[in-house]
């Protein structure tokens, strides 16, 4: 985060880093005219040992890292902050082949966002997927990955182990998943609906801004109606 905010302070063009002794990093503008250089204290590179221990293996899947962004947006409003809530502090990715879903709740409230695989054409012929695998990032971690996944690219997601492994373009990173169990969120929602309503999305936003004005401050309900 203190490295990110740094560069962010640094005049337009490129940077040069580079290691110094006792763990420091010196970061130095290449601008024109530009003077600005840093020093950071680091640590050392046993501290995050991550490559040493995230296994090989596990099924790459490949879709649009836009599209993965899209569905962590869509979940992440309803993801419990209360770090005591371990087992619903986290963003759910369940993969049951050929879907992706990002599942998160509160308590109170549950979110659910899918789409189905971008390109089963990876699989070799003759191969299978796994029917389904799952696991949960912590909330933290979830939120920085969004952040990363730009339009135009694509992600290849694997799990291995503990990790979940994402690469999108240069960047990769490797999430530890927690170590929890999720609610059986698949069991909540109902399989078939008797009845489907469908509003313009303004149309029911404005009706729930004008609801929720006169709502308690605390529990900051509305009643829905059909």
């Amino acid at each position: 985060g203190s490295l990110q905010k740094i560069v962010s302070t640094f005049p337009s063009g490129g940077i040069v880093l580079r290691k110094l002794d006792g763990n420091y990093l010196e970061l130095k503008s290449t601008a024109p005219k530009s003077k600005v250089t840093v020093k950071i204290q680091g640590f050392p590179a046993a501290s995050f040992a991550l490559r040493d221990v995230v296994p090989d293996g596990g099924e790459v899947v490949r879709f649009p890292a836009a599209h993965l962004r899209r569905l962590l947006d869509a979940a992440m409003y309803a993801v419990c902050a209360e770090e005591t809530r371990v087992n619903i502090c986290c963003v759910h990715i369940d993969r049951s082949n050929p879907v992706v879903s990002v599942v998160t709740t509160d308590g109170h409230r549950m979110a659910h966002a899918s789409m189905p695989l971008a390109f089963p054409e990876l699989l070799k012929s003759g191969e299978t997927m796994p029917q389904r695998e799952t696991i949960n990032l912590p909330r933290r971690s979830a939120a920085i990955l969004a952040s990363h996944l730009t339009e135009g690219a694509d992600c290849d997601m694997r799990v291995a182990g503990k990790f979940a492994v994402f690469q999108v373009g240069p960047m990769r990173a490797v999430v530890k998943a927690a170590d929890v169990v999720f609610p059986p969120w698949s069991t909540i929602f109902p399989v078939e609906h008797k009845h489907t309503c469908r509003i313009p999305r303004r149309e029911l936003q404005a009706m729930v801004d004008r609801a929720l004005a006169m709502a308690e401050s605390r529990s900051h309900m509305a009643k829905f109606t059909f």
